[in-house]
């Protein structure tokens, strides 16, 4: 087997006919470039209605009680047959021609390749759909680690890269791949895609990228526990303070202006705020951006840069 390709599901009924005919479309065109691909599918806590799907999916499943998503995805890595894998999201679109360019990069040497890839959203606060393309996320050539910097959707990555890294933290539920993209920014011999790996669709049930609370929370735990403070944004302080005292901090030691910034006297009003203007369209953030530097409105996104701690 060359390469394991891990899809983990929960509640995934609206999506599985889609990915099964995505699959079916997928599987000749990777066999025809002599390369054996292992679909390995694992299903948290799987509905009736999901297992008759699974039954013609052409996939190795794996049925697990509800678990984390990086849970799943480190009892994949674990369960693959090939040494090679990547991850494929039951709503995302995988480009067979990518993959395939993928795996030729990584017979060179490379251990991590990483690839641009196109969003469509279709979410409800949307007039219309939105379609953009967005580059490499994962770049370990960049001067300071940021949220920017997960592992992209459509990445191929070598077990031994995995090995080196370490496994993926189980206690996120959001951002497990931008905390192992940090750990892996010193160890991976990374490769770009010069195009497109597949289309991440937005659709407003998504686990990222639809603004959920625990999301900020997640994001500023991994950068507080790398002690890079000028990359903390407002989270719901209440959460914030739970998570990072429950299983977040890791015995990091936090500056007390740290820590009165997330979640002090002033945190809820910060974050209010913040979210307020978060939720303004992107014209009317670039306004009030533009008067904030001036000094003549204040804004929490504004105050982000030119935070100073004490």
């Amino acid at each position: 087997m060359d390469i394991t390709l891990i899809t983990s599901l929960y509640r995934s009924e609206a999506h599985l006919p889609a990915y099964t005919a995505r699959i079916q479309k997928f599987l000749p065109i990777i066999a025809a470039a002599g390369i054996q691909l292992e679909i390995l599918v694992i299903a948290n806590d799987a509905t009736p209605a999901e297992k008759t799907l699974l039954e013609t999916l052409p996939a190795r499943v794996i049925h697990v009680p509800r678990e984390s998503l990086y849970a799943s995805w480190n009892r994949g890595i674990q369960l693959a047959r090939a040494s090679i894998f990547g991850f494929w999201n039951a709503d995302d679109e995988r480009d067979a021609q990518a993959l395939i360019a993928s795996y030729r990069l990584l017979q060179q040497g490379y251990t991590l390749v990483d690839a641009p890839f196109r969003v469509i959203n279709t979410s409800k606060n949307l007039e219309a759909k939105n379609e953009s393309t967005h580059p490499v996320c994962f770049n370990p050539y960049r001067h300071q680690f940021t949220r920017k910097n997960p592992i992209g959707p459509f990445a191929l990555i070598r077990r031994e890269c995995y090995d080196q890294v370490g496994g993926f933290d189980e206690h996120f539920r959001i951002v497990g791949d931008l905390e192992w993209g940090g750990r892996a920014q010193t160890v991976a011999q990374f490769a770009p895609l010069g195009f497109p790996a597949g289309i991440m669709h937005i659709h407003g049930n998504n686990l990222s990228s639809i603004g959920r609370p625990l999301q900020a929370v997640e994001e500023n735990i991994v950068f507080l526990r790398r002690s890079q403070w000028d990359e903390l944004h407002p989270a719901e302080p209440l959460l914030m303070r739970e998570a990072w005292e429950t299983w977040g901090k890791q015995n990091t030691p936090l500056p007390a202006a740290v820590a009165e910034w997330l979640w002090g006297a002033d945190a809820q009003q910060r974050y209010e705020q913040y979210q307020r203007e978060k939720q303004l369209p992107l014209w009317m953030q670039r306004v009030r951006l533009s008067l904030a530097r001036r000094n003549l409105i204040h804004s929490e996104i504004w105050k982000l840069r030119g935070r100073v701690w004490e």
